[in-house]
């Protein structure tokens, strides 16, 4: 959920106090960013459960092709996010496709060591197929589906996540092997991640 329209995104404040220029973008969420189809429908849907995160680095693609023209500078480039964007940021920095896009990143919250395996993925993939009664040999089907019937079969797993007290995370970025190789942080860090540094910053668990 969530819009890098929302007002609590808005860089205003950090470009007029920073000598920077502040971008935001909007990427596919949810079953929209992160279904992954790729067991089911094959090589079209090859990188399908990182739709999302393949929208952010065409964001920096565009970054670095344009923010000159903004007065940025595209050699030093900063990619940060708290909780859903923290863990975005981590995937980042294994993604071979976002090497030399960006040049430091900043994690508040949402540390992303490992990323959704493909074994669960697909569990997942089957379940949400069979909420829509899509089966494996009427696959296209789901592109001719209204966005509310999508949208409504995502909230019965989101729905399952929250009895459990937890965030929805049914659908998140997958270690697919293609456009993401490997886990961000296990068992080590990537070696795309050498070249910039990463901060990151965990808010204090206070408990009387």
């Amino acid at each position: 959920a969530g819009s890098g329209n929302s007002p609590q995104f808005d860089g205003e404040v950090l470009a007029r106090f920073g000598d920077v220029v502040m971008v935001t973008l909007n990427h596919r969420l949810g079953s929209l960013g992160y279904l992954d189809l790729a067991a089911i429908g094959g090589e079209r849907y090859a990188q399908s459960g990182a739709a999302g995160m393949l929208d952010i680095v065409a964001g920096l693609k565009w970054v670095r092709d344009n923010i000159e023209s903004f007065g940025g500078d595209p050699g030093r480039v900063l990619v940060f996010g708290q909780s859903g964007g923290g863990l975005k940021t981590s995937a980042l920095m294994a993604m071979p496709s976002a090497q030399g896009l960006f040049h430091r990143a900043g994690v508040m919250s949402g540390s992303g060591l490992r990323l959704m395996t493909p074994e669960v993925s697909h569990q997942v993939a089957g379940k949400y197929l069979a909420a829509l009664g899509i089966g494996k040999d009427s696959l296209d089907r789901i592109h001719t589906l209204p966005l509310e019937q999508l949208m409504a079969a995502q909230m019965l797993f989101e729905q399952a996540g929250r009895h459990k007290g937890e965030a929805p995370r049914a659908f998140s970025p997958v270690v697919d092997g293609v456009a993401i190789p490997r886990h961000p942080f296990d068992p080590d860090a990537p070696p795309a991640s050498a070249p910039g540094p990463m901060f990151l910053r965990t808010p204090l668990d206070v408990r009387a």
